[in-house]
């Protein structure tokens, strides 16, 4: 039986952002003993891998869900600790993993279109986590996250053009840590730089803009939702 409408609709109110009353004088947070701040912790992140193991095989429930819960899980990425943050990109990772949208035959213009939006959120969220400076264990998972994403777009049968700005941003970043990165991602990032560099010239109309200009574009997104 399909119950993750069930389970999100439980969880949503413990992983979405809280809105801070801090200029009211509300700080309830500040009064939590250390021990349980850290049980909350524990149970946060247990309820960003429950979505990944709820997550539902019926293509009626993925469509109803898949873009708010990709959307919630990437934005939660930058407000997150490390141990978090490995948890969400493996959860991220198993749900794009079996998102069966990506192989789906006969694509509508609009579904292209969303699953632009889906996987454009889930890249753009992603490379905080993939750059040089961040722990080398959550660079790998974000790497696994974009070897998975770029994998699944080798799939799509349609033209995705709205797709290739933020794909030029992943392939900005996977260059970088191709050559500037540690020895143990370098080889990782050079394989998912050769697929993102394959789907930018798959789908990339005549007309495209500079990859310097399109960076910058993506860039500024990023800082505005950061915002």
């Amino acid at each position: 039986m399909d119950r993750f409408g069930e389970v999100y609709g439980i969880i949503k109110p413990f992983i979405q952002p809280k809105i801070s009353n801090k200029e009211e004088g509300d700080s309830d947070e500040e009064s939590y003993s250390e021990e349980y701040k850290k049980h909350l912790e524990i149970f946060i992140d247990q309820c960003y891998e429950c979505l990944s193991l709820a997550w539902s095989a019926d293509h009626e429930t993925q469509e109803l869900h898949q873009e708010e819960v990709c959307t919630t899980l990437s934005q939660a990425l930058s407000r997150s600790q490390r141990r978090t943050q490995l948890v969400i990109l493996k959860s991220l990772q198993k749900i794009v993993k079996t998102m069966y949208i990506f192989g789906k035959d006969g694509m509508s213009e609009a579904e292209a279109l969303k699953l632009s939006t889906v996987v454009g959120t889930v890249l753009k969220q992603t490379r905080p986590c993939s750059e040089k400076m961040v722990q080398v264990s959550v660079q790998h998972e974000a790497l696994n996250l974009i070897e998975i994403t770029l994998n699944r777009l080798l799939e799509v049968g349609v033209d995705m053009p709205d797709i290739v700005p933020t794909l030029s941003v992943t392939c900005h970043t996977l260059n970088t840590l191709a050559t500037e990165g540690k020895t143990e991602i370098r080889d990782q990032a050079r394989s998912c730089h050769v697929d993102v560099t394959q789907l930018i010239d798959k789908w990339k109309p005549p007309e495209n803009e500079t990859e310097e200009l399109l960076v910058e574009d993506i860039e500024e997104e990023i800082t505005e939702g950061d915002d």
